[in-house]
Order: structure tokens, then C-alpha cells, then sequence
């Protein structure tokens, strides 16, 4: 399984997610944000999964969300920003 820091995602999903951290007035440099890509088992052919793992820097708080074709990963951090779960 591969998995990728923050700065080795598309530029788009790096500019997305810094977009939402200035929004609400939290730094990029605050959160640890890393993709693992799920690869099908068993030898079977299928879709590549992507589980995101959004962390606070110092902090207990994690977030894991479906970063999969056509997820939408980066509204549910916007939404969990919003809710306070990473205060």
C-alpha cells in the first residue's frame, strides 16, 4: 500500500484543502494529512481505494475519510472544521 503526504496530492487537492484551513482561519501546517491507497485483495481486479487520514498536529483528534473516485473528502473536513471537531 502506497501512501502519500499532503504535499505528493494533486495541486488541486493541496489548494482545496489550504482554501478550507484559511477559511476557517486554521494553518495547513497545523494538520497532517496523509493517503493510503487500498489496493483490491486476494489477487482480485477492481478500483484502487484512497483512505485519508487528517490529523491535528499535538492534538488526539483524527479524521479518516473515503478518498476514493468521486469522494468528496476534503467538503467532509470543511464540514468536520466547521463542527469543531478539530478544536
Amino acid at each position: 500500500m502506497a501512501s502519500h503526504l499532503l504535499s505528493q496530492f494533486p495541486q488541486d487537492e493541496q489548494d482545496d484543502f489550504s482554501a478550507v484551513c484559511q477559511k476557517y482561519g486554521r494553518a495547513v501546517s497545523e494538520f497532517e494529512a496523509v493517503d493510503e491507497a487500498q489496493y483490491p485483495g486476494g489477487g482480485r481486479v477492481g478500483p484502487i481505494g484512497r483512505q485519508m487520514t487528517v490529523a491535528l498536529r499535538g492534538k488526539s483528534s483524527v479524521a479518516l475519510y473515503d478518498g476514493g473516485r468521486g469522494s468528496a473528502w476534503i467538503a467532509d473536513f470543511e464540514n468536520d472544521l466547521e463542527s469543531g471537531s478539530f478544536d
